[in-house]
């Protein structure tokens, strides 16, 4: 990782979650506890010819997540509903940005 990265990766994604931060429960498809992580959502996705549509995304910081995100685990957001990580786009930084499918 660069170095411009190590510094200011975590400044700029502090300044998002204190901003635009959203908490979620995050549940593991493996199982263990309940998280309670922050992250940074944003309904619909590019793909969606409807709003609001079927899917979102979230990015996290990979660390808030022992195992990291896998394909399969749940959220729940108390407003949105509960959603299944549908998609990982991993960054080489210790981000993910996470496509969720919504459970109808």
């Amino acid at each position: 990782m660069s170095q411009f990265a190590q510094t200011y990766a975590p400044k700029l994604w502090k300044a998002e979650i204190d901003m635009f931060g959203v908490t979620v429960s995050y549940t593991s498809k493996e199982g263990g506890p309940v998280l309670q992580i922050t992250g940074l959502w944003k309904e619909g996705t590019e793909d969606e010819s409807q709003s609001p549509g079927t899917y979102s995304t979230f990015d996290v910081q990979d660390s808030d997540i022992p195992n990291g995100p896998q394909e399969g685990d749940t959220l729940t957001e108390a407003s949105k509903g509960n959603f299944t990580v549908w998609h990982i786009g991993a960054t080489a930084i210790g981000y993910s940005h996470l496509t969720l499918r919504e459970e109808l």
